[in-house]
């Protein structure tokens, strides 16, 4: 009997890091699903990603807002009715980054990076297969030293998941003031996830 095919999934994949890691991907031999939260964009991502693939591969899109629990759960289902058990890595690439301090930059920044890249790994777990690896795409942006004197210590202060989701929400303008200029919220959002990734 032959054995099912094994799929990656790269999230944000319909440009930039992400689609760059799903062409090597595809061009290895690899069948990969990139999500795209604009259905045109994905759609021509994977299109191009297909004709640079290597014979065998497939490339296919799924909608996915990473940002949104509705849109994961409706990522989650459509992986368990088509690929249960055939998805042996994940690649939660999805992200922003956002240079102003502001309450709701942060929030929407925290929503993406740090909740959609847990939540989606919590969502696809128990449809993935056995043994798949999951890998969180971070940046050198996300070492506690690029990150405020307040989030450093919160951060690294964090017993549990949720400790360190309410370390990384905290909205503190004098300390993201104090963080990486380019993406301060990016950098705290990254900082935690990291620290989240290690202690799992």
């Amino acid at each position: 009997m032959v054995a099912p095919a094994k799929w990656a999934i790269v999230t944000g994949a319909n440009r930039g890091l992400g689609y760059d890691v799903a062409k090597q991907l595809a061009a290895s031999g690899r069948s990969v699903i990139i999500t795209s939260r604009d259905k045109a964009a994905g759609a021509a991502a994977a299109q191009a990603l297909s004709e640079a693939a290597a014979p065998g591969a497939r490339v296919v899109v799924l909608q996915l807002e990473a940002s949104s629990p509705d849109s994961i759960r409706a990522l989650a289902a459509e992986v368990q009715a088509e690929y249960e058990g055939q998805v042996d890595l994940l690649i939660n690439n999805a992200g922003v980054v956002v240079a102003d301090i502001s309450a709701a930059d942060h929030e929407a920044t925290l929503k993406t990076n740090l909740d959609g890249a847990i939540d989606i790994t919590l969502a696809l777990l128990p449809h993935l297969a056995q043994g798949a690896r999951v890998v969180q795409v971070a940046s050198q942006m996300g070492m506690l030293g690029m990150v405020g004197p307040g989030y450093r210590e919160s951060i690294k202060a964090a017993a549990t998941l949720d400790d360190v989701r309410a370390a990384a929400h905290r909205f503190d303008a004098e300390d993201l003031a104090q963080s990486h200029p380019i993406g301060p919220s990016y950098a705290v959002s990254k900082a935690a996830l990291i620290s989240h990734a290690r202690s799992s």
